[in-house]
């Protein structure tokens, strides 16, 4: 990785000019002879690195010192706005939205689900939708699991909780079906009650 560029002037026109690192205690860096680019060797491990330079014609010499500091980028992991997420489902095949944030400057955030993906579909900007090919079980509560990552790979993990509705409607359904069904059962009780004291 190249960091910056050096350049010497000489009193003597026309004349090629070379380039050396003469003091860099932690072997940070590098440069190149004849165009004095300076590279990186390795990963910095300190904020700042003071690096003493030549450069000379072949007669004349002169030094300077340079001081690289070092900016710390991509060191933080995605960071969801929710510790968890709960959705309510009713028809709309839309869910929801998932929100990760990057303390990295001009960092990019991916999201990737991680199961039920027969069922379920989150794009680019962590919008989760059901897809509308499949059929969801009323009554029921899907667990989710979606990922974030940014470019360095840095990983982050959230739950969804999805509920979907329409169980309970159905049990309605099925206890006024029954009172019907009792009381048209009594209803016949007392018809046969009433026709036995007439016989009698």
């Amino acid at each position: 990785m190249e960091v910056a560029q050096v350049k010497a002037i000489s009193s003597t026109p026309n004349i090629k000019l070379r380039y050396n690192i003469i003091e860099d205690e932690s072997n940070i860096a590098y440069i190149e002879e004849l165009t004095g680019r300076i590279f990186l060797n390795s990963t910095p491990t300190k904020d700042k690195y003071t690096l003493k330079l030549l450069g000379t014609d072949g007669k004349s010499r002169a030094w300077s010192k340079l001081e690289l500091t070092v900016k710390k980028v991509n060191v933080y992991e995605p960071e969801f706005d929710q510790p968890e997420y709960i959705f309510d489902l009713r028809s709309a095949d839309l869910i929801g939205q998932i929100r990760a944030l990057d303390r990295d400057e001009n960092d990019t955030i991916t999201y990737r689900l991680l199961n039920l993906q027969n069922l379920f579909y989150i794009d680019h900007e962590g919008m989760l939708s059901h897809k509308p090919s499949t059929s969801l079980i009323p009554g029921t509560t899907y667990e989710l699991v979606v990922m974030a990552e940014d470019s360095q790979k840095h990983k982050n993990f959230v739950t969804v909780f999805l509920r979907t509705h329409g169980g309970g409607k159905s049990l309605d359904i099925i206890l006024l079906s029954v009172l019907c069904i009792a009381g048209a059962t009594i209803f016949v009780f007392i018809g046969m009650l009433a026709a036995r004291k007439l016989r009698k």
